[in-house]
């Protein structure tokens, strides 16, 4: 039997429930010398786990596939520098990976504009699916399926021996947002022929791993939930989401979306933007992704990854498409040369409050949240949320406790008999809401800073231990 399995939605490391706390790198834009200074950054930021595509156009020189160099190709090494980092790793071989890459991740030589043999997959009004306005091939192509398998196998072969407890590997993606990230889109929007289920399974399998495997299905197109919903679940692999909704906190629409895909199923975030600006420049602000991202855990959601985590050059010719410049996820809470971005900060106390309460909040139920015009409401197990929609301030008073939120503000309470036993509190926006001090009371307990700050509160041994982003000489107060 494995040791790491899945149940509820709630990855599960030698029997114990762990919340997933990933931050994605993509290796294959760094160089290998690299590698180990971003990696320790990474645990440095409180994230347990290293996500990464495995791009086949990156591992397939020559006519064969490489996976031991040179340079970036060396996923082998890549996954020795994981596990001296002492992280877990979530591996995400595609087949079509998107990650502004060229068709995605897939060899020229498979796209259909090279090669006329190959059937494209169809899009809206049964034209061509296209990236970066080049034809896809179509997975009912029997020669592109064979070739898929034969990637996915090789890939499969490659991981294996760096699965969990022998090595870091605890749970590979198949697939990414379906095959073509069709997950958005409506049944009649991409090849009909095409199930998600049998699709997503067959990728799972081809990789013939004994990890758990997840799914990553994206949030609704706007005004198409019904045709969404329609789509179905796959009963394997597992259940996760990616957020490219927008801000939930500012947009009514990202809101639906988000949380049609946050309460659809119990599984992991797999992908919330912190790093690139051009997909919306709100998500270069830590607010908003750690806004969404709460949010998720408010709905259910049993983890959140980071994308990107760190910034990288764009690599090599062949991994470059037209307008994505280096670096690549400038905003990411890790810069190119490893050290601290803008956003690490804010993340580090984020990470210090879940790390604390993970396991906990992956295995709370709850009914999900009560969303009013400007204020989110939810209860999960021992924990309540509190979500600001407002850029004002608020005080509210929500069961035992009454919190100031910051314009914008989060927090994340726990009590017992009076006491409180954890809380997060985001006192700080990035996009224009207003600041406030934290301030917190629960019967027996009150909890306050002088200024606005992020601020997590955890008990360590039956002793407090508190982070915050303000200044160190800032008063904060806990009786």
């Amino acid at each position: 039997m494995s040791e790491v399995t899945v149940r509820d939605g709630v990855l599960q490391l030698a029997g114990r429930p762990s919340l997933l706390l990933a931050g994605d790198y993509p290796y294959y834009r760094d160089e290998p010398r690299c590698w180990p200074g971003k990696l320790a950054a990474i645990r440095a930021a409180g994230l347990t786990t290293v996500s990464f595509y495995v791009p086949w156009r990156h591992h397939e020189l020559d006519g064969r596939f490489v996976f031991d160099g040179p340079g970036s190709r060396d996923l082998t090494g890549f996954l020795g520098a994981v596990a001296d980092a002492g992280l877990f790793a979530l591996a995400k071989p595609g087949p079509h990976v998107h990650a502004e890459l060229p068709l995605g991740g897939l060899p020229d030589r498979l796209g259909p504009d090279q090669d006329p043999r190959l059937r494209p997959a169809r899009g809206p009004g049964g034209a061509p699916l296209r990236s970066h306005g080049r034809a896809l091939p179509s997975l009912s192509d029997p020669a592109f399926a064979a070739e898929v398998d034969r990637w996915l196998a090789a890939a499969g072969d490659a991981l294996k021996q760096w699965r969990f407890p022998n090595g870091p590997l605890v749970a590979v993606q198949a697939g990414n947002e379906g095959l073509y990230g069709e997950t958005a889109l409506a049944l009649d929007e991409y090849d009909p022929d095409r199930e998600l289920g049998p699709d997503l399974a067959r990728f799972a399998d081809a990789l013939g791993l004994d990890v758990p495997a997840f799914a990553n299905l994206s949030p609704p197109a706007p005004g198409r939930y019904a045709a969404w919903r329609a789509r179905g679940l796959p009963g394997h692999p597992h259940y996760g989401f990616t957020n490219w909704a927008g801000d939930t906190a500012t947009d009514d629409g990202a809101l639906d979306r988000y949380l049609l895909a946050a309460t659809r199923a119990r599984g992991p975030n797999l992908e919330e933007n912190w790093s690139l600006g051009w997909a919306y420049p709100g998500w270069c602000n830590p607010a908003t992704p750690i806004f969404n991202g709460l949010l998720g855990l408010a709905c259910g959601a049993t983890g959140l990854t980071v994308y990107t985590a760190c910034a990288t050059g764009i690599g090599e010719p062949h991994l470059v498409v037209p307008g994505v410049e280096a670096p690549y996820g400038a905003d990411a809470p890790i810069g190119t040369d490893a050290t601290p971005g803008p956003a690490f900060a804010a993340l580090r106390v984020l990470t210090h409050f879940l790390a604390a309460e993970g396991a906990a909040l992956a295995t709370a139920t709850g009914t999900g949240p009560v969303a009013g015009v400007d204020l989110i409401d939810a209860r999960r197990g021992p924990f309540h949320f509190l979500f600001n929609r407002s850029p004002e301030p608020r005080r509210v008073c929500s069961g035992p406790f009454t919190v100031r939120l910051a314009g914008y503000g989060v927090a994340v309470l726990r009590a017992d008999g009076g006491r409180l036993l954890s809380a997060y509190c985001k006192g700080v926006d990035e996009r224009g809401g207003r600041h406030a001090p934290v301030e917190i009371e629960v019967a027996g307990s009150r909890l306050t800073t002088a200024g606005p700050c992020d601020l997590a509160l955890v008990h360590r041994a039956g002793r407090p231990e508190i982070r915050h982003t303000g200044d160190p000489a800032d008063e904060v107060s806990f009786a």
